[in-house]
């Protein structure tokens, strides 16, 4: 089974420190990736596609998205705790508040309210932990 762990960050280097914690958690590192939020990667990865947009949109906005792949659940909750501790942000409530500044809930190339000003505009970054999504078609395959 593929499970991938998604962790929004609040900026690259921010999702570097992460991706380094993960290898010191003792994830492999060719199994962490930080990636430009790619929608039909993650829409493949098993991510559903609304959800795939919301982490568009935060990069698009500045931010990072930190993915490791895992082969079980106790990995994959492992992955979840090692990005909240170092600062995983909420994606719900991120999306919440791009969709109350005009956000239509989809991806495009307008531009935006750039990460370093989020929390002018809506307060303090929302903490949130890393999420897991199996990948449907590895596990219907296995089955």
């Amino acid at each position: 089974m593929e499970i991938i762990v998604l962790g929004l960050m609040q900026n690259p280097a921010h999702a570097r420190e992460v991706a380094n914690a993960l290898a010191g958690a003792g994830f492999e590192r060719e199994d962490i990736a930080g990636d430009d939020g790619f929608i039909a990667g993650l829409c493949n990865s098993g991510v559903p596609r609304h959800e795939a947009h919301a982490y568009a949109e935060a990069v698009r906005r500045g931010g990072a998205v930190v993915a490791v792949l895992v082969g079980d659940d106790v990995a994959a909750n492992q992955a979840a705790v090692v990005m909240s501790r170092h600062g995983a942000l909420d994606i719900d409530k991120c999306a919440a508040g791009w969709k109350r500044q005009g956000w239509s809930g989809r991806f495009n190339a307008e531009p935006a309210i750039e990460a370093e000003t989020y929390a002018l505009v809506f307060g303090e970054y929302p903490a949130g932990t890393g999420r897991t999504y199996r990948n449907r078609r590895l596990t219907r395959r296995a089955a």
